[in-house]
């Protein structure tokens, strides 16, 4: 039989979300570009909410089945959910070409790459960047 709880009892906490949290950063220096003046800096993936990964992993599918367009148009749909919308939007106003952007896409995956990695955590595209 188990001890009915009293109207005053609390649970047992072993530990908090801000916690964990605090505890599961890791110390990984942001990405920072220079555009026209201004500063884009990306935290690292680890600090992203959940649901902004979850969106990021939506558009890395996105991209992969839009692939087929070519690389341009794949970056295209990734890369806004990788940096967010408005540092996108700060990359568009300042005339971005396309070569650019492909070329600013590759170095936010290498920073992914190295963020996942330095936690441990295989890539998540699930892919070797061979």
């Amino acid at each position: 039989m188990t001890a009915k709880k009293q109207s005053g009892d609390k649970p047992e906490i072993a530990f908090t979300l801000e916690q964990i949290e605090q505890e599961a950063q890791p110390d990984i220096t942001p990405l920072r570009m220079g555009v026209k003046g201004k500063v884009i800096e990306l935290k690292s993936p680890m600090a992203m909410e959940a649901s902004s990964m979850a969106t990021v992993l939506e558009a890395m599918n996105a991209s992969a089945q839009m692939g087929e367009l070519g690389d341009a148009a794949a970056m295209i749909q990734l890369l806004p959910a990788m940096i967010g919308e408005e540092n996108y939007q700060t990359l568009l106003d300042a005339k971005v070409t396309i070569a650019g952007l492909m070329k600013i896409q590759e170095k936010v995956e290498a920073y992914y790459e190295a963020a996942f990695a330095a936690v441990g955590v295989d890539d998540p595209k699930d892919s070797s960047s061979q």
